[in-house]
């Protein structure tokens, strides 16, 4: 009987520590879950940005050499980003897949304008953002891939 208890307390544990029997979001829900993400990116608030971020994420960041799953080194990058003064994002053509009822990716090309010295500076940036429901239902980036696409050039001041 003790074996039968045990058995029935690990397996409860087990499921617990799973994301319930939910369906995967409609397109609409996985839109906002990255909206609400892309929305920190002009927050000026690293914090912000790295909680939508799982604890062991892998990032490739479009200005380093290799990527990191270590979280102070994405979060420094995080920092780095927001000293940048990141005034506008728009993500472009977002295009979603959905890979089971708990993983989704969304993809696109962004465009970020940062607050230059002499006149706004904009940038594109492809990204890849693999989401995955956590086992508190939180959805979060497990994985990111970000590469400018090209150079940061100054918008002339009008």
């Amino acid at each position: 009987m003790k074996n039968l208890w045990l058995s029935i307390a690990c397996a409860g544990a087990l499921i617990g520590c799973r994301p319930a029997n939910l369906p995967r979001p409609t397109d609409e829900e996985a839109a906002k879950i990255v909206d609400a993400a892309e929305s920190t990116f002009t927050s000026g608030d690293p914090v912000r940005i790295m909680e939508h971020y799982a604890p062991d994420a892998v990032l490739f960041d479009a200005d380093q050499g290799e990527p990191t799953d270590d979280r102070a080194v994405a979060t420094k990058w995080a920092e780095n980003f927001v000293a940048l003064k990141p005034t506008k994002f728009s993500p472009g053509k977002r295009k979603l897949q959905f890979f089971g009822d708990h993983t989704f990716i969304s993809s696109g090309v962004a465009t970020i304008e940062f607050a230059g010295e002499k006149g706004p500076v904009t940038a594109k940036i492809r990204y890849t953002d693999v989401y995955r429901q956590q086992p508190n239902r939180i959805w979060l980036i497990v994985h990111e891939h970000l590469s400018r696409l090209e150079p940061i050039e100054a918008k002339p001041t009008p």
